[in-house]
């Protein structure tokens, strides 16, 4: 992390008026690009219920196609702003198996993960790929998933975060010592390795609640609506019920109020010049 005398940490208002910020950008680039994106996950719950970003949340995540996400990158070299970079998957010390783009006039230190050069509050970029409909090529995907996530997030640890479990422990222990191999460039490869031609379904690039919860019909993403997020204008897919029904159930039921609390997983700050 940089030097502490020149960070501010921000406010968690001010983190969320940056993350807004962000994708405002984002969200320009791909309207003046005529690129296709919709928000997803508790971004898109976010949109539906609270026209913003849910209270307690702390982030920001939109997903799109590959050939979606190629037109994105070509857009962001060719607008040049030095206020964004997209921090991309192995390059630039990034570990993580998708882009970031993030805003460089700020800084993000993780509480669990090691530092990454550059990285500052961002909104996470998935992408949509066709799979199998086949329940054991499904499975197979699944289990090598699984495990190169596991991978990416326990080699990338810091140590102060290693759990004090000794069955959490030791699997931590053999991914950094014993089966320490580049997770997420095996990621990659697995992603790239799924069907190219339309089967019929999709699943995310970080389909964190399960394949039953995120594989979806592909044909569910091909019309989008735009709608307010907080004070800009974002992109949805038409059938986001369909798709938020399939992951959340009743998605515009509030949790209990217990559990209406914000779980930051960093801290944010905005660069001082000296």
């Amino acid at each position: 992390m940089s030097n502490p005398e020149t960070l501010k940490k921000m406010s968690d208002k001010e983190l969320k008026s940056k993350l807004v910020e962000v994708l405002g950008f984002f969200d320009k680039i791909c309207v003046k690009n005529k690129i296709q994106y919709s928000l997803i996950g508790g971004s898109l719950i976010g949109a539906i219920r609270h026209k913003g970003i849910i209270p307690w949340d702390d982030d920001i995540d939109v997903i799109m196609t590959p050939k979606e996400l190629k037109k994105l990158k070509a857009a962001l070299k060719k607008e040049n702003n030095p206020k964004y970079k997209l921090l991309e998957p192995n390059k630039d010390g990034c570990y993580y198996s998708f882009p970031k783009l993030v805003s460089t006039d700020t800084i993000v230190d993780e509480f669990q993960q090691k530092e990454i050069p550059n990285y500052g509050v961002y909104v996470d970029i998935f992408t949509y790929h066709y799979i199998s409909g086949d329940k054991k090529a499904q499975d197979i995907f699944w289990k090598k998933y699984c495990r190169y996530h596991t991978g990416i997030y326990t080699t990338n640890a810091k140590h102060s975060a290693w759990p004090r479990n000794p069955k959490y422990r030791f699997k931590y222990i053999w991914y950094n010592y014993f089966a320490k191999a580049n997770y997420t460039e095996k990621m990659i490869n697995l992603f790239d390795s799924l069907p190219k031609d339309d089967t019929g379904f999709l699943v995310s690039s970080d389909p964190t609640y399960g394949l039953e919860h995120d594989i979806i019909p592909s044909e569910w993403i091909k019309d989008f609506i735009r709608v307010p997020f907080e004070n800009i204008e974002a992109s949805i897919y038409k059938k986001y019920d369909d798709v938020l029904r399939i992951v959340f159930g009743d998605y515009m039921q509030l949790p209990p109020k217990e559990k209406q609390v914000t779980h930051h997983t960093y801290n944010a700050y905005y660069k001082i010049k000296k």
